[in-house]
């Protein structure tokens, strides 16, 4: 064959050679005060199969001094385990030979899965100095090397950094926070983000400003929008009382340091009233509309609410709530009393109306002896004078209803006086005297009838015994 029919071999170059990484010093220049420290980043872009990176980091020890290194994310990615060494070279004596040169190693730990390396862009690490003295001093790179998992050398470019120590001075500027709300003793503030000069201290920022405060707003069930007021706000002077005119409705009473808005809450005993401030009736049963006492669409600071159809002789727990900020009382609790009102009952055949008393005008209920499985109750004169008052009657002694003629009914139900009705048999007592009357008159008839025969008998003999006298 001939050599001009023999063909050289073709290299074909990859992307890595064709397109080469990149590594950089983050940020390029940066500034920092003489006895403070300054972090800066090492970066690398577009990389393909990393496996380990060894290079020299010269910089002027007289300005710089290493603090530390720490890993970055990239060659750990994947969760590979990596080692990290940043440190100067030594002679025997373990004195370092040149405090400016860094020499630097940072690689994966091959796995079980052999050598693979990373790719991508990301961070490889971080380097903190202190700055000893003022002046600049770059960040060069030297003798630098990039493997693959082949330990194959990657082209890569590098871009060095710059570091300016100065000295402490004043800061000039500043970055801000945006400002507060306005808060109601009408000032807001803010807080700085960052200073210029970098490492700078005091200057004059600005922290806070003067303002408006406007309350926010509140519409409530009647349609009245309310102004909330400052915290301040508090409740005193809490009272209750019976209305005059209606059954079973009660008026509370309070005032606050604000004007503001009138509602009570409030739960039967038996019912939940453990405060929740998240919850519409702060954790009782019940609660009234919310409203002003009077209208007025800036609240008022005395308040007064009508609790209704309340269950005579019950206990109430309740907080008065007024809003304007919010105010809350503390716990309450009253006995609804029963109140005048009229129940029908059926007495002698005909409907009547009879008047249940006022708690306090009831008397003790007293056990009276056993007749028939049933407890008698007594009344007091009060209750007697109202029944027969209802009727229209005066009545006589004997037509007054005494324990002996009031069955169980007298009371609805024994133990219960607040439902007090009377259902009584006026002519019980007649009743019985009438039938005592019956049972003595046969008696004594049947006593005489057996005197007349007793009798009869002895003067049979006495008649006999005259005439066998006169015959002899």
């Amino acid at each position: 064959e001939n050599e001009s029919d023999q063909s050289e071999p073709v290299s074909v170059a990859t992307l890595a050679e064709i397109i080469p990484a990149t590594v950089s010093i983050l940020p390029a220049s940066t500034t920092v005060v003489v006895g403070l420290q300054v972090t800066v980043s090492i970066d690398i872009d577009n990389v393909e199969d990393l496996f380990a990176v060894a290079f020299d980091l010269v910089f002027d020890s007289d300005i710089l001094s290493f603090v530390s290194a720490q890993k970055g994310t990239f060659l750990e990615q994947d969760g590979f385990a990596t080692d990290l060494s940043a440190s100067f070279l030594r002679d025997p004596q373990e004195n370092i030979i040149d405090p400016g040169r860094l020499i630097v190693g940072y690689s994966r730990l091959a796995g079980q899965g052999g050598s693979i390396g990373a790719s991508g862009s990301g961070n490889l690490m971080t380097l903190t100095f202190e700055a000893v003295a003022t002046g600049t001093s770059s960040l060069a790179f030297q003798k630098t090397h990039f493997f693959n998992s082949s330990l194959d050398e990657i082209l890569t470019n590098w871009n060095n950094g710059l570091v300016e120590a100065g000295t402490p001075s004043e800061c000039a500027s500043f970055v801000y926070t945006g400002w507060s709300s306005c808060q109601a003793n009408n000032t807001q503030a803010r807080t700085v983000v960052s200073s210029l000069p970098c490492g700078c201290f005091g200057g004059s920022p600005v922290l806070s400003q003067s303002c408006v405060y406007i309350p926010p707003s509140a519409v409530y069930p009647m349609g009245d929008t309310i102004n909330i007021l400052p915290p301040e706000l508090s409740v005193s002077n809490v009272s209750v009382k019976n209305t005059e005119t209606t059954e079973n409705n009660i008026i509370i009473y309070w005032t606050t340091s604000y004007p503001a808005s009138s509602q009570v809450v409030y739960s039967k005993d038996g019912e939940s009233h453990a405060l929740d401030v998240d919850d519409e009736k702060f954790g009782y049963a019940r609660a009234t509309p919310e409203f002003d006492t009077p209208p007025n669409v800036n609240g008022t600071t005395t308040h007064s609410v009508i609790i209704e159809d309340l269950v005579p002789g019950a206990t109430y727990y309740f907080r008065t709530v007024s809003r304007g900020s919010l105010a809350m009382s503390q716990e309450y609790s009253f006995v609804a009393l029963l109140k005048t009102s009229n129940i029908e009952t059926e007495i002698k055949g005909e409907v009547i109306e009879m008047v249940a008393l006022n708690e306090s005008q009831i008397s003790e209920q007293k056990e009276m002896p056993q007749d028939e499985g049933q407890t008698k109750v007594g009344f007091t004169e009060t209750i007697k004078e109202n029944y027969f008052e209802k009727r229209g009657e005066q009545p006589s002694e004997a037509e007054l209803p005494g324990n002996n003629s009031i069955s169980e009914n007298a009371l609805g139900a024994v133990g219960s006086p607040n439902n007090l009705m009377a259902t009584a048999g006026l002519f019980s007592g007649k009743i019985n005297q009438s039938v005592l009357l019956i049972f003595s008159a046969v008696g004594i008839l049947l006593l005489i009838l057996t005197i007349l025969v007793l009798f009869s008998k002895k003067c049979k003999n006495i008649i006999s015994n005259l005439f066998y006298n006169i015959k002899k």
